[in-house]
């Protein structure tokens, strides 16, 4: 029986000893769209967007995720016109959107 560890890892695997993937995107990319979309938020009186499609994902975080292909695993972004974005993700994808993003608030679910 294997026994999965809380971060989703199987011990002695790649992912256990190294931790997730670099992001494909860079941080300052990231900044730079989060920064862009808030300019058109702030032009069309929005306050904030929430994010749950799989390219918007991808493209505020820089993170691929496979749970988009479980369609029981919802992820989504809350950006705020002002104040620090926020996901919602899967358990396992915690540490690399943490690592992708820098973002403080990105809280978890399990099924």
């Amino acid at each position: 029986m294997t026994v999965v560890q809380p971060s989703g890892d199987v011990p002695g695997t790649r992912a256990d000893v190294l931790g997730p993937p670099p992001p494909a995107v860079g941080r300052d990319e990231i900044v730079g769209r989060l920064e862009r979309a808030r300019v058109l938020m702030a032009e069309q009186g929005l306050d904030a967007l929430f994010l749950t499609d799989r390219d918007n994902y991808y493209y505020f975080t820089g993170h691929r995720s496979a749970q988009y292909e479980h369609k029981m695993r919802p992820m989504g972004i809350v950006l705020p016109l002002v104040g620090d974005p926020a996901a919602v993700v899967y358990s396992r994808d915690v540490a690399a959107v943490t690592r992708a993003t820098g973002w403080g608030s990105v809280r978890s679910y399990v099924d």
